[in-house]
């Protein structure tokens, strides 16, 4: 059975989803046509979510993705602060 994180996760999209859909609705009628009104919503959210993520690392001290794993030079980064911690050592 999926774990709470997961159906939590499941209903924020589909409630960002669906209210994305309200707003395409909604602002259609100012611009008459249906594809500018899509970007202009789709742009809209996009800049929220980089605006929150802006947010988030400034609140947080994450800086550039230093310490949060998965990326491709981490073995690298590992082995060079165990290099450095190995130096102190001596």
């Amino acid at each position: 059975m999926p774990s709470f994180p997961f159906w939590l996760s499941f209903l924020i999209g589909f409630l960002s989803l669906s209210e994305e859909i309200l707003w395409v609705r909604t602002v259609s009628f100012a611009y008459h046509t249906l594809p500018p009104t899509f970007s202009f919503v789709l742009v809209c959210y996009l800049v929220g979510i980089a605006l929150g993520a802006a947010v988030e690392d400034t609140e947080t001290g994450h800086r550039g993705g230093r310490d949060r794993g998965g990326g491709a030079g981490d073995q690298e980064n590992l082995s060079r602060r165990q290099a450095h911690r190995c130096s102190r050592r001596s």
